[in-house]
């Protein structure tokens, strides 16, 4: 009798195995790009809200590279947005004097569902909310000023 041996098996594939390590890599990075892209748009938004008085330069740029545009010609598109950009603030403000009562019946009708031990912290993120995404250089911070 010859002494030949047969090849091992090769181990059980294991199948799940690579899907969940596939889904675990491809889906953690999928996570980790939304959020970063989120944060970064929401710090992008919430500097435009709050610094307006950038956003004529910040527009004549962005047109100046995507149209090829001179600098004498971005130049003046800035200068043609300043001019302009009063009217925008005024409409802004205006718009913001008739949100800030509707906001201040929000807080108070949320703030009345509340249990009372709740209602400080409410009050307190809240005006934080408003003071970061409605801020007004005319008015003190919310979140700051005593009430």
């Amino acid at each position: 009798m010859s002494d030949t041996s047969l090849p091992a098996a090769p181990p059980p594939r294991r199948g799940w195995l690579t899907f969940v390590l596939w889904l675990l890599i491809f889906g953690g990075g999928a996570v980790v790009g939304a959020g970063a892209t989120a944060l970064f748009v929401g710090s992008r938004v919430r500097e435009a809200i709050l610094h307006p008085e950038a956003a004529p330069h910040r527009i004549a740029e962005r047109l100046r590279r995507r149209l090829d545009l001179t600098d004498e010609q971005a130049g003046r598109i800035e200068q043609r947005i300043t001019e302009l950009q009063g009217q925008i603030l005024q409409a802004r403000a205006e718009f913001l004097d008739r949100v800030d009562p509707v906001l201040d019946q929000i807080e108070e009708a949320i703030a009345a569902e509340l249990p009372a031990d709740k209602v400080g912290e409410f009050r307190e993120r809240f005006d934080e909310v408003r003071d970061e995404w409605i801020a007004r250089p005319e008015r003190a911070l919310r979140h700051i000023a005593p009430r």
